[in-house]
């Protein structure tokens, strides 16, 4: 079986130093390097995951809204049914 490496696995300083050495040849920081390394392992940068956690609030946020007037609509129809069936 071929099982994959972990990230830590995975993990190489020295590749790491490399990319900080080209990020600071850039004018760009270490941190830049570092993060441009993490992303060659599948790691997302804080700030793309900060814009995914919004972008999943505010989506989850629209469909709660969506569940919410639809379960009024069925409230209102049950209401209907049960006062037509109950002769009110």
């Amino acid at each position: 079986m071929n099982e994959e490496k972990s990230i830590a696995e995975k993990f190489d300083w020295d590749l790491a130093n490399d990319y900080i050495e080209k990020a600071e040849r850039e004018g760009r920081t270490a941190d830049d390097g570092y993060w441009d390394y993490l992303e060659t392992l599948g790691i997302p940068r804080p700030e793309e995951t900060a814009a995914f956690l919004k972008r999943t609030r505010e989506e989850n946020s629209k469909l709660t809204k969506q569940i919410r007037g639809s379960l009024e609509q069925m409230r209102q129809i049950v209401q209907a049914a049960q006062k037509k069936y109950a002769g009110v």
